[in-house]
């Protein structure tokens, strides 16, 4: 803990944030993407997306549980938020609950229309991170299975639009990303080497 704060956790791709039903505070997500499910009898549903920025388990505030469950999409940074700075932060809340709101109706259109435009619209609300410019080629997209949940598609069908979306230029070909992956690697295998002569 830092300063009497706890320190951000990684969370692998996958893995279960909060359960519901379990006793806990709220948690701020700080990188990644995470998906809410409602959970009930006949199994999860997909209740909603939080994005870097947003609270998680922010109803743990009324009687202490978690009432949904949270995936993590991609690799996620985040943090147990304090129970005394989770209930005494009302207008936190209220625009952690705007920001929800905007963005269900946001993802409610993602599983509506034609398979590119839901595709399209769901990776413009992942772009976007909350804020105004969205940024395609700068996104980890979640697994082809997720992306086909949030959009009611077959994984198959997700498969073939994001070709059509890399033949279009909206989203960066396989090959310049891994590309930009390895001149990284060089780079940082150039300064490393440096490092050692210079040392």
């Amino acid at each position: 803990m830092r300063g009497g704060r706890p320190a951000p956790i990684r969370i692998r791709r996958g893995a279960v944030i909060i359960r519901a039903g379990q006793a806990g505070v709220p948690w701020h997500l700080i990188s990644g993407l995470a998906r809410i499910d409602r959970v009930s009898p006949s199994g999860a549903q997909c209740a909603g997306l939080a994005l870097p920025g947003d609270l998680l388990g922010c109803e743990a505030c009324v009687d202490g549980h978690y009432a949904f469950d949270a995936i993590a999409l991609t690799p996620c940074t985040a943090v147990p938020c304090h129970e005394v700075e989770a209930t005494t932060s009302p207008a936190l809340l209220v625009a952690d609950l705007v920001v929800k709101q905007t963005r269900a109706a946001a993802l409610l259109a993602a599983r509506t229309g034609a398979p590119l435009e839901r595709v399209r619209r769901l990776i413009g609300l992942l772009a976007s991170g909350g804020g105004p410019t969205p940024t395609p080629a700068a996104i980890v997209l979640p697994r082809l299975a997720d992306m086909g949940l949030l959009t009611n598609l077959a994984p198959e069908t997700v498969c073939r639009v994001l070709a059509e979306l890399r033949e279009q230029g909206v989203l960066p070909d396989k090959q310049s990303v891994r590309q930009t992956a390895t001149r990284r690697q060089d780079h940082a295998c150039e300064a490393s080497a440096n490092k050692r002569l210079y040392a």
